[in-house]
Formats: C-alpha cells, structure tokens, sequence
C-alpha cells in the first residue's frame, strides 16, 4: 500500500470521526441520553453528577470533532490532541464497562444464544473502530 493510499485513509477517517464525534455531542447536549456512554456513566454514577459527566463528554465529543475538521485547515496545537486523550480515556471506560462488564456482555451472556453472541460481537466491534480511529487519528 503506497503511502498516498495510507494518507488518504487517514484523512477519511479523520472525517469520519470527526463527524461522529460532532454528532454525538450534539445529541448528548440536545437532552439526549448519551447514548453509549450515558449507559457507561450511568452504570457506574447516578443522578445529577452522572448527567454533569455525561454533559462533559459531549462537550468534549463535539469540540474534538470541531478541531478534527479545523485541524484540516489550520493548526490546532494541543488542544485537539487533550481533547481526544479525554475522549480515548472515555471510550476504553465504555468498552470495559459495556463489552466486558455490562449486560450482555463478556462476562454477562454474551454467550447465552446464537443472537446474543451477534448482538455482543457487533456491538465490540463498532466500540473497537471507534476507539482504533481515535489512536489513529490522534497521533496524527
């Protein structure tokens, strides 16, 4: 694969992620609940300190997509790269609290049936591309 090919994928997945993350915020800061990781921080804290955490997630969420769209224009220093570390901290919290430890999970039923074991592995590993385009995209 030359290095144009690589580059390439790079920038559509610096594209790609960044708009997930645009509208991920935006959907947590619309009152929504967070989607994955509402249920991530809602399993392990609730009440109004749950959806301040929440909030800030989708706070960083949405401005890591904005400065990973700005970042192909103009340089963004450090700000884009402590707002992705953040959202990497939060998507490996995600994956062990949902893929391993929730419901459903490794270590609760992933394995009870045929659907389950399809419902666990689909979930994984849309969790896992997530998390390898953040490392990927990160480092730039």
């Amino acid at each position: 694969m030359s290095s144009a090919q690589k580059n390439f994928g790079v920038i559509l997945l610096q594209i790609a992620l960044a708009l997930f993350l645009v509208v991920s915020g935006i959907a947590v800061l619309q009152g929504g609940n967070g989607g994955d990781v509402g249920v991530a921080v809602n399993s392990i804290i609730k009440g109004d300190i749950a959806r301040i955490v929440v909030y800030a997630i989708g706070v960083c969420e949405l401005l890591a997509g904005v400065f990973l769209i700005i970042r192909f224009f103009m340089p963004t220093g450090n700000l884009a790269d402590i707002l992705l570390l953040i959202i990497i901290i939060a998507w490996i919290v995600i994956v062990v609290l949902l893929d391993i430890l929730g419901r459903g999970g490794l270590l609760d039923g992933a394995f009870r049936s045929f659907n389950s074991i399809i419902a666990f592995f689909r979930n994984l590993s849309s969790h896992l591309l997530v998390l390898g385009a953040l490392l990927i995209v990160k480092r730039g």
